[in-house]
């Protein structure tokens, strides 16, 4: 693949266009921009440029129309200020100044509304609770006001706690209107989830529905829909119902261990730690939520649960990954999440080259690597906080190595070869290593885009190569 092919299938990536799902469809920018609802042409004066270097020009959080670069300069020295210097208390001060100088800009909004939710998280706050539901709830409405679904994630989340079913469905109302038509760019199946998810949390028995729903509308290799419609399942009892949802060879852990647990439930023991095996080391990065503990259980040995003490000091790095995968790709195809997650591996093994320009994998170890890069000024959307069950697995294949970097080739770290499959899925492909290789690999194949002979071109000055035909911040390995 040429370089200007690469350059326009990452900027295909960064709009959000679905250039994923059914292969690699090359089109006209404009035409792209169109279909995801995003054009540079339609922003204000100055924001095209002032955000040409942030994650505000990624889709998953680009600005509407009438919001100004002094409003949006504020939410992402806000958003530093909560990632990277973890003050949550200054970064509230600052989305409180950015609404009160421009309170009709959705981004003043979102930020106060997640960061009023991420303080409500450790201390219980009613009063933060009820604020972050009134401020997420005026930055989804003003973003469907511009065409965009956005945040329904956060209302599922929110909205239940705060006891406002009505605003809930209105919201969600509006949101299945516009993910309805074609020519938003939105995602359908994620409205349907979110919805059956804040069904769920009311107590809502339509919630099953909306699960099946997202089920049937999901891209290729995406779990999210599968696992919450399982959890709905095993609330309900439902344990035979669970174990012939998930195929026995599903290749994702956390599948497994709902199987297992349905299975256990149903007096299978054997065949129930048979499955709690496949999750047992994943378990100890992303462990399984205390109310599927089983008391007693010899089955469950080996399975971490999140209420353990001293549980999941994993690595916060590994943690942001899966976040950062999670609010840049959460409605792409498997393959669309792992290239996201190759983004960031490829700047955290790069390190500085000499000639180019620097990226800060600062750390005395790996995680501490992913940390640099990550919280990295303006360069990562990392939103409120959240991963989930799909993103945790993707990230924790490209932490190890098990997925191959299809924009280098399909190259494998250490060289090992990659499995046959259907790459653009990436349902398939898989890298045969072992389990470490990848995680404290560094090599010298990283290169910025735009490099040819191992020489690094500078492209207007910016940061990684970003250059006028949107190479989104990414790397790729030169070959001969």
């Amino acid at each position: 693949m040429g370089n200007t092919t690469r350059r326009q299938f990452l900027r295909n990536v960064a709009l959000g266009a679905g250039a994923l799902a059914g292969g690699l469809t090359l089109e006209p920018l404009r035409v792209l921009a169109s279909r995801a609802g995003l054009s540079s042409l339609d922003l204000a004066p100055g924001v095209a440029e002032f955000i040409a270097d942030t994650y505000l020009f990624h889709a998953a959080d680009f600005p509407d129309p009438n919001e100004t670069v002094d409003a949006l300069r504020l939410y992402l020295d806000g958003n530093n200020l909560l990632w990277r210097a973890d003050d949550l208390n200054g970064a509230i001060a600052i989305f409180k100044q950015a609404i009160k100088a421009y309170p009709n800009q959705r981004h003043s909004h979102a930020g106060l509304g997640c960061a009023l939710w991420h303080r409500y998280e450790h201390s219980g706050a009613q009063a933060d609770l009820r604020s972050a539901a009134l401020h997420l709830a005026r930055a989804a409405d003003m973003a469907m006001d511009h065409g965009k679904v956005r945040y329904t994630d956060l209302l599922t989340e929110v909205l239940p706690k705060a006891g406002e079913q009505g605003l809930f469905e209105r919201l969600f109302e509006r949101a299945f209107d516009l993910s309805s038509r074609p020519t938003v760019g939105n995602r359908p199946f994620l409205v349907s989830l979110d919805y059956a998810r804040g069904l769920r949390a009311f107590g809502d028995a339509r919630a099953e529905g909306f699960f099946q729903q997202a089920m049937s509308q999901r891209p290729d290799g995406h779990i999210d829909p599968l696992t919450g419609y399982a959890e709905w399942l095993i609330d309900q009892g439902r344990y035979e119902e669970t174990v012939a949802l998930i195929d026995a060879d599903e290749h994702k852990e956390y599948p497994h261990f709902l199987r297992g647990f349905a299975l256990e439930r149903m007096g299978q023991h054997g065949a129930a730690r048979a499955e709690y095996e496949h999750f047992h080391s994943f378990s100890a990065m992303f462990p399984a939520a205390a109310r599927y503990r089983i008391a007693g259980s010899r089955a469950q040995e080996g399975v971490h649960f999140e209420d353990e003490v001293g549980a999941l000091t994993h690595c916060t790095g590994h943690s942001r990954l899966a976040i950062m995968i999670y609010c840049e790709a959460r409605g792409e195809n498997e393959g669309g999440q792992r290239l996201c997650g190759w983004t960031a591996r490829r700047r955290v093994s790069r390190g500085t080259v000499s000639g180019c320009i620097s990226v800060d994998n600062s750390g005395s170890g790996v995680c501490e690597k992913y940390n640099s890069v990550l919280t990295q000024p303006y360069q990562f959307y990392l939103g409120c906080g959240t991963s989930s069950d799909q993103t945790r697995h993707v990230s924790t294949d490209i932490w190890y190595g098990r997925a191959p970097d299809y924009m280098a080739g399909n190259r494998c770290p250490g060289g090992c070869a990659p499995s046959s499959g259907n790459n653009c899925s990436g349902t398939l492909r898989h890298c045969n290593c072992d389990d470490t290789i990848g995680a404290f690999s560094e090599s010298p194949m990283f290169f910025d885009l735009g490099c040819s002979g191992g020489g690094c071109k500078h492209n207007h000055g910016t940061l990684c190569g970003n250059d006028s035909v949107g190479n989104d911040h990414c790397f790729y390995a030169v070959h001969a």
